[in-house]
């Protein structure tokens, strides 16, 4: 009851938010691709043999082995610049990080390669903010039609229920985007990321669902799709 409002990276709020608070609107959607940044190579895929890459990541870390399995994911905590400032103290090959908050805060010349949607499946609602608000105490003062972006809030709700529904969060290893291919278009593409560890590899799923759809119908499709994990 101490603030009206509270302003989140949407990808670190939980999958089962709790009933007595909502979401009034969340922003146009930042660069959601994942960066490997601090590297002298000139991508993931000319770093040395046995590379060690730092991410704090389950999801980045078995995602990392899927696409080199030589590649070594190394543990690191803190915020974005002290990750990247101990990341190069202890002479890391690499470090892994958001392009969203690279880019918001400024640190775009630290991304040497931001790694293709396709290959690097983003946390659900990567690189989009959220404002979130009491359910009793919704500021009305607000036009949040005007403050939200419909497309972002769309493909949020998409991949939050399918990440829910896969048993992902912060420690499992589960990636989910939806894009568009352009601007108009109404057919979008849903990647859906699963490893059965963290640090192992995994295999990545693609869908279309419609935008048109109502997001929770268009995430059931996606999930009706998906195979076992044990089967992949």
């Amino acid at each position: 009851g101490d603030i009206d409002l509270a302003v989140h990276s949407y990808k670190d709020l939980p999958l089962d938010a709790p009933s007595d608070l909502v979401i009034c609107a969340v922003l146009e959607r930042e660069d959601p691709r994942d960066a490997i940044c601090g590297m002298t190579a000139t991508s993931l895929h000319t770093l040395p043999r046995g590379a060690r890459i730092a991410t704090g990541s389950a999801r980045r870390a078995s995602i990392l082995r899927t696409l080199r399995a030589d590649l070594m994911p190394h543990d690191i905590r803190g915020n974005v610049a002290s990750r990247l400032r101990t990341s190069a103290e202890r002479g890391d090959d690499a470090c892994m990080l958001a392009c969203a908050g690279l880019r918001r805060l400024g640190l775009s010349d630290s991304i040497v390669e931001a790694l293709d949607v396709a290959d690097c499946v983003p946390d659900a609602a990567q690189g989009i903010v959220a404002i979130q608000a009491r359910a009793d105490a919704i500021p009305g003062s607000i036009d949040w039609n005007a403050v939200s972006c419909a497309d972002a809030a769309w493909a949020a709700t998409v991949e939050r229920v399918v990440a829910r529904e896969v048993g992902g969060g912060c420690d499992r290893p589960v990636g989910v985007h939806v894009a568009a291919p352009d601007a108009s278009a109404t057919v979008w593409t849903c990647y859906v990321f699963r490893a059965t560890a963290a640090g192992e590899p995994g295999t990545t799923t693609t869908a279309s669902v419609n935008r048109a759809d109502e997001p929770v119908v268009a995430a059931r499709n996606v999930l009706d799709l998906l195979p076992s994990l044990e089967a992949v």
